[in-house]
């Protein structure tokens, strides 16, 4: 007691209910976060890209080759530019050998354009564990992966949206919700994400693509930066258009 040193508690500082108001000076000498590119004319920093498309046309396929990419810095189908960075890439629909078969068929392509094996330490990957439920709120078991892991200033691929969550996507009002989950996540954590989501039935046959045909349609539109949705070709059974 004659030893110790007195407490004093600062009362915290309230938080503001207004908007922060700058003239157009003080605006513009601010510094804000940079909103660079990350795959060119897709994807840029701290923002949410939608992966969409019917059943069976390829979103898987195509989200191993945005991780493959962004994580070896090689550019998107061969011709979009990418900035290099981490990716955490995380799955409900598919089984680990699936995914394990589709990398090993993958990676060699990476490796040869790369000319290095050295990138291979950006890509992470979640695997399914057999007791793992889909359709329950996921969301929960992310956000403690990234506090355990230590991840942030990344990015995040979750497939699919609509297994990764006991929300109704077909729900605007739970669909705005789990929007919103997603949204803090990803500043909190300063992570850029990429989301592969379903179509909804019956569109098989409408190549427009329009967004309206994903689930959660202009809600999940309005929610979103890009949206970048894939379909069979009439042309070919080896092509997609998109």
């Amino acid at each position: 007691i004659l030893n110790s040193i007195q407490f004093k508690a600062q009362a915290p500082e309230p938080q503001r209910t207004d908007f922060k108001v700058l003239t157009l000076g003080e605006f513009m000498s601010e510094t804000y976060e940079s909103t660079e590119s990350i795959i060119e004319s897709f994807l840029s920093r701290n923002q949410v890209l939608i992966l969409g498309g019917d059943t069976g046309v390829g979103k898987t396929w195509g989200g191993l080759q945005c991780a493959l990419s962004i994580a070896s810095g090689v550019p998107l189908f061969g011709h979009f530019k990418i900035k290099k960075m981490k990716t955490l890439l995380i799955q409900f629909e598919n089984e680990n050998d699936d995914i394990r078969r589709r990398l090993e068929l993958m990676t060699p392509h990476f490796i040869q354009k790369s000319a290095s094996t050295d990138w291979q330490e950006n890509l992470l990957v979640c695997p399914m564990n057999p007791d793992d439920e889909i359709f329950v709120d996921n969301w929960k078991r992310i956000e403690e992966t990234l506090i355990k892991t230590g991840y942030r200033d990344g990015v995040l691929i979750v497939d699919n949206m609509y297994t990764s969550t006991d929300k109704n996507i077909q729900d605007n009002n739970e669909l705005k919700q789990l929007m919103r989950i997603i949204h803090r996540i990803r500043k909190l954590y300063n992570l850029t994400i990429i989301l592969v989501a379903h179509a909804n039935k019956g569109v098989q046959e409408q190549q427009d693509l329009h967004y309206d045909q994903l689930q959660g349609g202009k809600v999940l539109a309005s929610q979103v930066s890009n949206i970048f949705q894939m379909h069979s070709s009439s042309t070919s059974v080896d092509l997609r258009v998109a």
